[in-house]
């Protein structure tokens, strides 16, 4: 745009209307987001209450394919948001190419913004633990314990970050954008940590939302999100493959263990060497990434591109709007009623 004529056309925008529009838009996604939730909260109760009546069969076939039947849920609910979110209209990020050097350095942070959010959770979980005797419930941990380590694969590899990049990215973010970058990638980060519904996952989700929304606005890919985040859980989700062979040997003494016979005793001391490998391995990277956001902490501007309202004016309205309070609400109950069921 021509810098001479920019100041002029700013003054001639009204910032009541723009502050109506910016309402108008927050609002009617936080009701689509708060649908999103209600959703995905009858729907299963609706599908478990069939499965309970259909015979030891189904439950078992379900129990056996659980990532599976909760990713299938999850598709409902975000094909019924993303039908509504369709209806706003959109003003999405600009196409930008990304190198890889810059994407490995976005992986690299991920991974360091994760271990801090996780280290916070940790105390959280073992504060409340200390002052209460409550433990708390990390469903998809247990989740992940019931599967085989593929089925964890296909789940949380590639059917979560098509869906949740394509929902709180494409579609959420491309609503928002156009009344300012950083309330729509803190926004997106928000609701992004809200929808896991655990306390295990809620910080490090709203870091990662950070990074994963910040590098949308940046290329406008959905594509480069969608890698991202599939590194990230593959990453993630590699210790399966370990800890479930060395669940079988949990309630076993080492004698017992060094008395199996040798081939079942090799399969453990692998998987055992594995996992030691694989921790320092991600230790390592997360301190890498940690040491990389450090160095790049003032590399990451924010772009201006709704200059007509101040940054406080923004966040004062969208913090009222009914529509946000509903959703953050409901999301906010789910995930404390989650700790205890």
């Amino acid at each position: 745009m021509n810098e001479e004529l920019k100041p002029i056309i700013e003054e001639r925008v009204d910032p009541e209307l723009e502050k109506r529009a910016l309402k108008r838009t927050y609002n009617r996604c936080g009701w689509i987001l708060l649908v999103f939730t209600a959703v995905g909260y009858f729907v299963p109760r609706v599908i478990d209450g069939f499965i309970a009546g259909a015979g030891d069969e189904v439950k078992k076939l379900v129990g056996e394919y659980l990532l599976i039947y909760n990713a299938i849920l999850v598709g409902i609910e975000t094909i019924a948001a993303a039908l509504l979110l369709l209806l706003v209209p959109k003003s999405a990020p600009a196409r930008r190419n990304i190198s890889a050097k810059e994407f490995l350095k976005f992986v690299l942070i991920a991974f360091g913004v994760s271990w801090i959010g996780g280290l916070i959770s940790n105390f959280f979980i073992n504060f409340v633990y200390f002052i209460s005797g409550v433990e708390l419930t990390d469903r998809v941990s247990q989740a992940i314990g019931l599967v085989s380590p593929w089925q964890t694969i296909l789940c949380a590899v590639v059917i979560a970050p098509i869906t949740e990049e394509f929902l709180f990215r494409k579609l959420l973010i491309d609503r928002l954008y156009k009344h300012g970058e950083l309330l729509a990638i803190l926004t997106s980060a928000v609701f992004f940590g809200l929808f896991h519904q655990n306390v295990y996952q809620l910080v490090y989700a709203f870091g990662v939302g950070l990074i994963l929304g910040y590098l949308y606005c940046k290329t406008g890919s959905y594509l480069v999100t969608t890698a991202l985040h599939m590194i990230f859980n593959l990453i993630g989700v590699l210790p399966t493959f370990f800890t479930s062979k060395m669940a079988e040997f949990a309630d076993k003494t080492v004698e017992e263990i060094a008395a199996t016979s040798p081939s079942v005793y090799a399969e453990y001391r692998i998987a055992l060497t594995g996992y030691i490998i694989y921790s320092l391995i991600i230790m390592a990277v997360n301190l890498t990434g940690l040491v990389v956001l450090i160095l790049n902490r003032k590399n990451f501007p924010v772009e201006n591109n709704a200059p007509t309202l101040l940054e406080s004016d923004k966040r004062e309205i969208i913090i009222r709007a009914p529509g946000i309070i509903a959703a953050g609400v409901a999301m906010i109950i789910l995930t404390v009623v989650s700790l205890f069921i």
